[in-house]
């Protein structure tokens, strides 16, 4: 018998839950999952859990448990999804000044436009919420040709800073 996969099955009990709205039972799956030092679905497993934790409503935890992905990974810019989830946590946490700080470091082109576009609207939030009405402008000014749900947000602050 070959059990060389059985390390994996907290990874897939904990997906099954996950995509059955059981959020508690997924997390600690996916946590069970990490314990064991798996060599892949490491980073599917942390983006998972945090997205469970988040949706339970416990969106420190989410912000920590990406923390920790964050603090091994090679390249916290490789990934636009995994990037963008964890500045919206931390933006939605009212971590204006964290948001700033990582977004700050994104160059023009980094991600692909509808992930720019993204990163910029956090970023302007982050700046408009931390009272920077101007800087946040030029982002604001950069979403304007966004996708509706994302350049609506950038005229809508416009029009209230004009």
């Amino acid at each position: 018998m070959n059990t060389r996969f059985i390390d994996y099955l907290p990874f897939w009990k904990g997906l099954i839950k996950f995509k059955q709205d059981q959020w508690d039972e997924a997390s600690d799956l996916f946590a069970l999952f990490l314990e064991n030092n798996p060599v892949s679905l490491v980073r599917e497993a942390y983006l998972y859990r945090a997205k469970a934790e988040y949706t339970a409503g416990r969106i420190k935890s989410a912000i920590s448990i990406l923390d920790a992905w964050f603090e091994t990974a090679v390249d916290i810019y490789g990934d636009p999804y995994l990037f963008t989830f964890y500045l919206t946590l931390l933006e939605r946490d009212g971590r204006y000044e964290s948001v700033l700080n990582l977004s700050g470091r994104i160059t023009d082109g980094l991600f692909e436009t509808s992930w720019m576009d993204r990163l910029y609207l956090i970023h302007a939030e982050s700046l408009y919420k931390t009272g920077d009405i101007s800087e946040a402008e030029i982002y604001y000014q950069k979403i304007l040709s966004a996708d509706p749900d994302i350049s609506s947000i950038g005229f809508i602050r416009l029009f209230s800073i004009y």
